[in-house]
């Protein structure tokens, strides 16, 4: 059986649910209670975070963008040799619902995961009880079990708060949080987790374990917790057929952002995974017949990538003894003739694809979109379908010959062309996340 799991979810963005999941593995791995952590939507920092904290594995789980077999398979998988596993929430618990579907509530109602709703309660009066009140009975397939303040005044206390939420509601408050504690705990500026920010981070983890030690239940959190229910459990997740048989996967800071689901459904259906590194201007397996670039924070590698001649000479290898490439996000950029980084600059890429970019900062949120490919290749036959996001992490310039896919942005009914092909090579800005669903998930009316 899965572990028992719990939500840990809020009013919007910013509420503190990443900086308390962090805060819960650090202090209940100090209990000797072993904690694993997923993250609804399809933000590539938090779950590197969460794996600073746990030493495990985080992967992205996403009720719109995947098919229900690969969610069941990723909670299940989260679920194995842990004691809890915390699901850190995106956005607000209702939020990010695409057409009905896609938001943490969702996940909550489809695997009857308990909700743990994590309060900013800074310049909020007695009117907060009356909103927590509506969160507790806007949906009637999603628990919320208990509460967590944070950013309290030590002058304003919490007694009247608490005897409000008494009368009006059974849902108890698992810890109190002051905001001068509060302060010391914020995820402020953290970027992708190069070399530079891994010490801050570590320190900024330890600083959470002890403010969530001190200040909230773990005992009755971790009696709060309950296995997910997965009757509806298929195979290993399995995304994507594997895009060859032997995969040169680029794997270091300037391409982290893989699915791991991914990379272990291609495995599960045979292929073999031969890791090597961009940044270290390595080239792919030279007896690779398919290699993938994933997406990760290129804008920061940019001016090293342009100068590495060993990768660019292996990917041309590739190229010419027709094995599958295929890049997202940065690694599409990689494929390019040209870049244009964030001061202007021009730099030659492995000009494998005619298209010319430019880098810019990411979207805090990427969008959700859906595509069909334009032509046969190694990701499947013309007309498959695939769901996943584009960030606003790169923009094309200019571009000739023939696109990858024909997109839409999920809400809305304009489509247009995507990315870029030629021969055995291919790329675009979406990251997939899952093939098209056959079936979609359909909300329980409240």
């Amino acid at each position: 059986m899965s572990a028992p799991s719990i939500i840990v979810s809020g009013f919007g963005t910013g509420a503190g649910k990443t900086a308390m999941t962090l805060g819960l593995i650090r202090a209940l791995g100090r209990r000797g209670i072993r904690a694993s952590a997923l993250r609804v939507g399809m933000d590539p920092l938090d779950p590197e975070l969460h794996r600073r904290a746990s030493g495990r594995e985080s992967p992205c789980i996403d009720s719109w963008g995947m098919r229900l077999e690969t969610l069941s398979g990723l909670v299940d998988r989260a679920g194995m040799n842990t004691d809890i596993t915390l699901i850190d929430g995106a956005g607000g618990l209702f939020d990010h619902d695409v057409a009905g579907m896609g938001s943490t509530a969702d996940i909550a109602a489809l695997f009857n995961i308990p909700v743990l709703l994590v309060i900013d309660a800074a310049r909020c009066g007695n009117s907060l009880v009356a909103m927590l009140e509506g969160f507790c009975r806007h949906r009637v397939d999603v628990e919320i079990v208990g509460f967590l303040f944070h950013g309290l005044e030590r002058s304003d206390g919490h007694t009247e708060m608490a005897r409000l939420l008494d009368d009006r509601l059974s849902t108890p408050v698992l810890g109190w949080i002051e905001q001068a504690m509060d302060r010391k705990s914020r995820l402020r500026g953290f970027g992708p987790l190069t070399s530079a920010n891994r010490i801050m981070l570590d320190h900024l983890i330890e600083t959470l374990g002890d403010i969530v030690s001190a200040n909230i239940d773990l005992d009755r959190l971790m009696r709060l917790a309950r296995s997910p229910n997965l009757a509806t459990l298929g195979s290993s997740p399995r995304p994507m057929a594997p895009i060859g048989q032997r995969i040169a996967v680029a794997r270091d800071e300037a391409t982290g952002h893989v699915l791991p689901a991914i990379i272990r459904g291609w495995q599960s259906m045979g292929a073999e995974i031969v890791p090597f590194s961009p940044l270290a201007d390595e080239a792919p397996d030279p007896h690779a017949d398919a290699v993938y670039l994933p997406d990760g924070p290129f804008d920061l590698f940019v001016p090293r990538m342009a100068t590495n001649r060993i990768l660019v000479r292996g990917l041309h290898a590739a190229a010419h003894r027709d094995a599958f490439i295929y890049g997202e996000g940065g690694g599409y950029i990689m494929l390019a003739e040209h870049v244009i980084d964030a001061q202007g600059r021009n730099h030659a890429m492995a000009g494998l694809l005619p298209v010319t970019m430019n880098v810019r900062p990411p979207m805090q949120v990427p969008a959700r979109i859906e595509a069909e490919l334009c032509g046969t290749n190694g990701l499947g036959r013309s007309g498959s379908r695939f769901r996943g996001c584009i960030g606003n992490s790169g923009q094309e310039i200019e571009h000739r010959g023939d696109r990858l896919f024909r997109s839409t942005v999920a809400g809305s009914h304009t489509s247009e062309l995507l990315g870029s092909m030629l021969g055995t090579v291919a790329g675009s800005m979406m990251r997939i996340l899952d093939r098209q669903m056959h079936l979609g998930l359909v909300r329980k009316a409240s």
